[in-house]
């Protein structure tokens, strides 16, 4: 028979578990049977069932009104298979892609990104999480004032942080082909606060979010770029994303999380008065 410290460490122990657990409400791995090419979108809405998944169920992205005549979206691209590309050949052009769903506060999102090519210093690859719209007027997607909070990089591993249209931090991580972003946005009662990462890097910890983006249950997802492309930039440029994938995050533990942490903790205390 378990004694009663067992007991109340085995709570404790699943109390833990149960505030760590996270709900996947959307990922997807672009992993497309077709080439993009077979697609008048370029694949970008094109066999969801196959790569997607997750509770929130299949999500189409959008393009914003703003005009992007020469950059392109596309899902399992020849030169590109398995990825999101977006792809400039000529001229310089800056654009996003947005999911059509609102995922709500607390939530974490993250993606492998192969930030624009372009080693020139003129362009830059950004995920974002917008707080009112997933349908903004402006193409560069870090400056836009309904962002509530947006990590951009570029190809040596420079990043910055923005939120509501103004960068707020800045740094650099070892320079690598792709980088692992994640983004979290929690309520812990008071406000939301933003925590975000590359790697295993914490490049931004418990940011307090002021303006639209403080109090604002709404988060839409967007994934943007700026490219410079052709003769004078090395020729076509391209950026890349992977594993897009959206879960639920809980800074505040829940009433019953709470409730079952208590109960441990009076086992583990009423055991160590019983041993006194």
């Amino acid at each position: 028979m378990l004694s009663r410290f067992s007991w109340g460490l085995a709570i404790v122990i699943a109390a833990v578990a149960s505030s760590a657990r996270a709900e996947i409400l959307f990922l997807d791995n672009f992993d497309s049977t077709s080439d993009a090419s077979a697609y008048g979108d370029y694949g970008l809405n094109q066999e969801l069932d196959v790569r997607q998944s997750g509770t929130a169920g299949q999500i189409q992205y959008v393009k914003p009104t703003v005009a992007q005549s020469r950059f392109n979206a596309k899902v399992n691209d020849a030169a590109h298979p398995g990825l999101l590309s977006f792809i400039l050949d000529t001229d310089w052009q800056a654009g996003s892609r947005y999911l059509d769903h609102d995922f709500g506060v607390n939530v974490k999102v993250s993606a492998t990104i192969q930030p624009n090519t372009n080693t020139a210093g003129t362009g830059w690859t950004a995920l974002a999480m917008l707080t009112s719209s997933n349908n903004p007027s402006y193409k560069e997607i870090p400056y836009c004032g309904d962002v509530g909070a947006a990590i951009q990089l570029v190809p040596n591993g420079t990043w910055w942080a923005f939120s509501n249209g103004g960068n707020f931090a800045s740094g650099n991580v070892t320079t690598a082909t792709t980088y692992d972003v994640t983004m979290q946005v929690t309520n812990t009662g008071s406000g939301n606060v933003l925590n975000a990462w590359i790697g295993d890097t914490q490049i931004v910890t418990d940011y307090v979010l002021s303006g639209a983006a403080a109090t604002r249950t709404v988060n839409y997802v967007g994934m943007g770029g700026m490219m410079r492309a052709g003769s004078s930039f090395g020729g076509t440029q391209f950026a890349t994303f992977d594993n897009l994938k959206v879960e639920t995050a809980s800074a505040v533990p829940e009433p019953g999380t709470l409730a079952l942490l208590a109960a441990g903790l009076i086992g583990l205390v009423a055991y160590a008065w019983r041993k006194r």
